[in-house]
């Protein structure tokens, strides 16, 4: 069990030391434990996140070594510290970052994973089920008693990402469009997201995304004006939300039925910002219900991923 260090220690610690890295598209942490499972430090830094060019995979190895060095001194350790075992959960494909992060974290025995893993491990801690992630874009992953895994979604935004908060943003862009051309139903997001954005149209936003002068994350961000517009009544915010909550169900029955047995009770974690929109997470709630016939029990995360990265070091050291 991971323990949080109750106490100040002016002395420099001893023994071994293991670390957890969680790192997505909003910011990278890390966490340092002992062998008596105290967290010892703690270092947050910008995003681990990599395009495959140069200048992207070189921001990447800062924001790593950037979390390293502040766990470091958090945890009163050597910059040459040598870890027993570390584990490291990154967004896309943990294999286009295995050099860089073994060039960052010295370590005896080191694993590379996706940043949906370590949600998992994080929620869960380290036993089966599965976690709902929605975020930006949205994945499940889940893993069974077998250590049999499985994911559904996942795709990125243009051919997936269903409930996440890009998604919810391109629905509310789309309603408010129909309205504009008088073919949609009326709603108050056409006036909202033109004053949010500073654009006379909806025709002019959509445009200015085309052109890239619009990004992702700006779209994502509407996820929170429909969330707000949906709090005052407005059927088609409401409607947006739903049907997000039962995109992120269908994603977690997907996952169900891979790995666990009809009659088997498993344990849904949710995860990520969209979840926050109780509007959502209700849907998510009804349509988990109404879609699995299996028992199921909802619950939020137990851990952060970042502790089930730490979770997963501890376990790697013991194989």
């Amino acid at each position: 069990m991971i323990k949080s260090q109750s106490s100040p220690n002016l002395s420099p610690p001893q023994g071994r030391f293991y670390l957890g890295l969680d790192g997505g598209q909003s910011h990278t942490t890390i966490l340092i434990g002992n062998e008596e499972g105290t967290i010892l430090g703690t270092g947050l830094s910008g995003p681990t996140n990599y395009g495959g060019s140069g200048n992207t995979l070189i921001k990447t190895e800062t924001s790593i070594r950037n979390a390293l060095s502040h766990a470091l001194k958090d945890a009163k350790l050597e910059k040459t510290t040598h870890f027993t075992a570390a584990c490291c959960g990154v967004s896309g494909g943990a294999e286009r970052v295995h050099k860089i992060i073994s060039h960052c974290i010295n370590a005896e025995h080191l694993e590379i994973v996706t940043d949906a893993h370590v949600a998992l491990w994080g929620a869960a801690e380290l036993s089966p089920g599965i976690v709902v992630i929605a975020g930006t874009g949205s994945i499940a992953w889940g893993e069974n008693g077998a250590h049999q895994t499985a994911r559904a979604g996942g795709w990125g935004y243009a051919f997936g990402d269903e409930g996440g908060a890009f998604d919810i943003g391109r629905q509310a862009m789309r309603s408010a469009l129909k309205a504009e051309e008088g073919w949609g139903l009326e709603t108050s997001l056409w006036e909202a997201l033109r004053k949010d954005s500073n654009s006379s149209t909806i025709n002019d936003l959509l445009h200015q995304f085309y052109a890239e002068q619009l990004p992702r994350d700006t779209i994502a961000s509407f996820a929170l004006l429909v969330n707000r517009l949906a709090k005052t009544g407005d059927a088609t915010a409401k409607r947006i939300l739903s049907s997000a909550g039962l995109s992120l169900a269908h994603l977690a029955q997907g996952v169900r039925q891979q790995l666990f047995a009809p009659n088997e009770t498993v344990s849904i974690y949710y995860s990520g910002g969209v979840f926050r929109s109780t509007f959502v997470l209700d849907a998510f709630h009804k349509q988990v219900a109404k879609i699995c016939n299996d028992p199921n029990v909802i619950l939020p995360p137990r851990r952060s991923p970042a502790h089930g990265a730490l979770l997963q070091a501890y376990r790697v050291a013991e194989l």
